[in-house]
């Protein structure tokens, strides 16, 4: 498992905000309508998954258990 944290560039106690803002601002790069590069579509689909496993609180908390125990 990938941590989410180091995936959306935010420290481990990031508020949703913050979260969500670096989410925002690295999908305008990577999404694959912005860039023709088959490598950004893989960093894409991992961005992604950080943020809805980050946005959520329930999932955010088993990852944080899971990941850093």
């Amino acid at each position: 498992m990938e941590d989410c944290y180091k995936i959306l560039g935010v420290r481990q106690n990031a508020t949703a905000a913050e979260i969500k803002r670096a989410y925002r601002q690295k999908a305008k790069l990577l999404h694959p309508d912005a860039s023709q590069d088959s490598a950004t579509t893989e960093e894409f689909r991992r961005l992604v998954r950080a943020y809805e496993i980050l946005s959520d609180a329930k999932q955010r908390s088993l990852f944080d258990e899971s990941y850093f125990m």
